[in-house]
């Protein structure tokens, strides 16, 4: 990327002006966001001309942005509102690069979903900034932060973007759908030996600095966890010891049948390692479908043993279970414009939008095979019954 001295002191100027920031941000075609930039550049007495910006904000091939050069490092004295982490890099000190969202609410399925948005606003082609992680408590606390009023963890497969989806649909509500900074953050210490205490600051930090209060309506805020999350429950129980948790799961073989469709990258030994499982090497050597099934069981296995104050939700009680029981317990009922919203959000397939959610079950069930179903009941039967037992038992 060009290192011409009047651009990184334009990026520097932007930084600094949140009037500007709220202008040039929302801008998606880099014509009209260089026809903006360039009176404020000649206001500012700078040389930059359209052939400097241009290639500033060429496109980066699609989902790779974060991991390509990032704009030369600014300096800052605090993180702008509407700015929002999103990677932290497996480099020394793991900087956290950092790109405006304004006041937008988070309403793709997915945090990475929100992230490619974001990253196509030529704003963020041209303005990011990294922050070393030993820095981001105290970027955090610049910042408005809320506190989360509720976790979903999951056995995956379940429901559980559905009831995300439900709640964005409501403008009170700010969900950070598995956000990959948190996600990052909450293995570091399979990468460094790191003190429990310090973990736990930085989870705080991040999940501040994810949810703080950009402007909008949002005012609660809730975080989906990823599925191994449960893995690292009390770890989170102790970062966030106030936090109302609800586990989502659903019959096994359905899960398993959804996996063996497309597998998520946590059933694979490759992108996941088993260790992560409390599995050993050895078992990355099985087959793929056996594999899963077992990884599955693992994840379940935590809600059992920590499920004095988790909320168990079946899937067989969704959608309505959003509104009677997950909103309850997290101390916040929909009032009936809310319910409204809620129940308009359950009619369609959580992940991909304009689906009938009746068309995309069919599509699971078609996958279903005698073999998917022994695997199903050998390795994860015994703790989804487990689960069952003491969601029933609580009436």
């Amino acid at each position: 990327m060009e290192q011409h001295p009047d651009l990184d002191r334009l990026r520097q100027a932007i930084l600094a002006d949140p009037r500007a920031q709220a202008a040039l941000g929302p801008l998606a075609d880099k014509r009209d966001f260089v026809a903006a930039v360039l009176p404020l550049a000649a206001r500012l007495g700078l040389g930059v001309t359209d052939e400097m910006l241009m290639p500033a904000l060429r496109p980066t091939p699609a989902g790779m942005a974060r991991w390509m050069d990032a704009p030369p490092p600014l300096t800052v004295d605090r993180p702008p509102v509407g700015w929002l982490p999103i990677h932290v890099a497996a480099e020394p000190h793991f900087p956290v690069d950092w790109a405006w969202f304004g006041d937008a609410p988070l309403t793709e399925p997915m945090f990475e979903d929100s992230i490619r948005v974001a990253m196509a606003r030529p704003l963020n082609r041209f303005c990011r900034f990294r922050t070393p992680l030993a820095d981001l408590a105290a970027a955090a606390q610049a910042l408005p932060v809320q506190a989360p009023r509720g976790f979903i963890f999951h056995m995956s497969r379940c429901g559980s973007t559905l009831a995300t989806q439900m709640l964005s649909a409501d403008p009170d509500n700010l969900v950070l759908s598995e956000p990959s900074p948190f996600d990052f953050l909450l293995g570091l210490d399979r990468m460094i030996q790191i003190p429990a205490e310090i973990h736990i600051q930085v989870l705080r930090a991040m999940l501040g600095a994810l949810g703080h209060r950009r402007g909008g309506r949002a005012q609660r805020l809730f975080l989906k966890l990823d599925s191994w999350h449960t893995r690292q429950m009390p770890l989170l129980a102790r970062a966030f010891p106030d936090v109302p948790r609800v586990y989502m799961y659903r019959e096994p073989a359905e899960v398993l049948a959804s996996q063996v469709l497309e597998r998520g990258i946590q059933t694979v030994p490759e992108f996941m390692p088993p260790q992560v499982y409390g599995m050993t090497g050895e078992d990355a050597l099985l087959p793929a479908d056996e594999y899963c099934a077992r990884v599955l069981a693992q994840v379940c296995a935590p809600i059992v043993e920590n499920t004095s104050d988790t909320l168990l939700v079946n899937y067989r009680e969704m959608p309505a279970a959003v509104w009677t029981r997950i909103l309850p317990h997290f101390g916040a009922a929909p009032d009936a414009g809310a319910l409204g919203l809620l129940q308009g959000a359950a009619r369609f397939d959580s992940k991909s939008p304009g689906v009938p959610f009746a068309a995309a079950e069919r599509l699971k069930r078609e996958t279903m095979t005698g073999a998917l179903q022994a695997l199903a009941d050998r390795h994860i039967g015994p703790v989804y019954s487990a689960l069952e037992a003491l969601r029933l038992g609580r009436g």
